[in-house]
């Protein structure tokens, strides 16, 4: 039997015990790619990109991307996409709005064309790296996010008919099973950062609500330390998505552990901000806390060439109170905007700064 039938009917089985109301075995969006990219491969499309992007339709909402890596093709990666990066119509999702907006798949043969005439920026790349046929498929959700599968080739001859026949039968369904998985849902972007596993903004922010809260039951310091990588849109730029995550998975890593043995909390509070609560830390321990994380953080020795030294490095904002003199969630907020201020003042001094509000 051909492979691509077989897949079908593999999947096809799978799908109809979800739809019969059987538990869906998928947690989370990479693990739906992972099951795709196997039945892709048993399949035997001749597939050598495979992205599943959540694009955010509303403004002030986040998004993530997983890619499936060619030369390890069990490893999923993922960045967080924020709300800033949506907003702004980056080109390197102009082609995931585009058919988000239009709600039907876009296939372009990059063998036919010349890179003048190709419409997106993200394209004309994948023509330069020889790519023959590229094809973005929006899923039909409802909801805070829309899902489109992106697949290409490198195949001197693109995708056969046949080939994409099959392909429409293997993601038609898929929205059934990606809503199962119940990941779609603006809060669950709001309660963890999928890359480095820390909570989010959100989740910070509510917890930096707690801690005031018991401000009031016991009056100790209360600090926040917001830590922001120097130069990182240049080092994304310069060294692409995958070695930015591991950058940004090494730094989360390092704050993890300097910090896992105290009654801290640590986020991911932006694309390459991080964020501490620290209850009982006062203000000159913070400030040598501080110094210490700075030179840490250059010690990685992630090489960026663009920055003020040869490593990456980061600018630091200081905030702390020992006070409650209004409303938590005034005070709450209060202290993050100093905290915010100061980590600006740090990051216009150019590179390996801290200030404190």
């Amino acid at each position: 039997m051909d492979p691509l039938r077989i897949a079908l009917k593999r999947v096809s089985l799978e799908w109809a015990i979800i739809d019969t109301g059987g538990s869906a075995p998928l947690a989370i969006p990479s693990d739906f790619l992972v099951r795709a990219i196997q039945q892709l491969r048993t399949a035997m499309l001749p597939i050598e990109r495979l992205s599943l992007a959540l694009v955010p339709v509303e403004q002030g909402c986040n998004g993530i991307q997983y890619w499936w890596c060619l030369e390890e093709p069990d490893t999923i990666r993922s960045f967080l996409r924020m709300a800033e990066f949506f907003d702004g119509q980056d080109h390197r999702t102009s082609i995931l709005h585009h058919v988000c907006s239009t709600e039907y798949p876009k296939r372009v043969r990059l063998m036919q064309l010349s890179v003048d005439e190709v419409e997106f920026p993200l394209l004309a790349e994948l023509h330069r790296d020889r790519f023959s046929d590229y094809l973005a498929y929006p899923l039909p959700l409802h909801g805070s996010h829309r899902v489109v599968i992106t697949i290409a080739t490198r195949s001197r001859d693109g995708f056969r008919a046949s080939q994409l026949r099959g392909l429409y039968r293997l993601v038609n369904p898929l929205a059934q099973v990606l809503k199962a998985t119940r990941h779609f849902g603006r809060g669950d972007w709001q309660s963890k950062d999928p890359l480095t596993g820390l909570i989010s903004r959100h989740r910070f922010e509510e917890q930096l609500e707690i801690a005031f809260r018991r401000l009031e039951q016991t009056p100790l310091p209360l600090s926040l330390l917001l830590l922001d990588l120097d130069g990182f849109g240049d080092y994304n730029s310069v060294f692409g998505h995958f070695c930015a995550d591991d950058a940004l998975l090494a730094v989360s890593r390092l704050l993890t552990g300097r910090f896992a043995s105290r009654t801290g909390v640590l986020a991911r509070i932006g694309s390459d901000a991080f964020g501490l609560l620290l209850p009982g830390v006062h203000d000159s321990q913070l400030q040598m806390m501080a110094k210490e994380l700075g030179q840490a953080v250059r010690d990685l020795r992630i090489a960026h060439p663009l920055a003020s030294g040869p490593f990456l490095g980061c600018s630091i904002g200081l905030a702390t109170t020992s006070t409650l003199a209004g409303p938590i969630k005034d005070e709450a907020s209060g202290l993050m905007l100093r905290a915010e201020q100061a980590l600006a003042e740090a990051r216009a001094m150019k590179g390996h700064q801290t200030c404190e509000a």
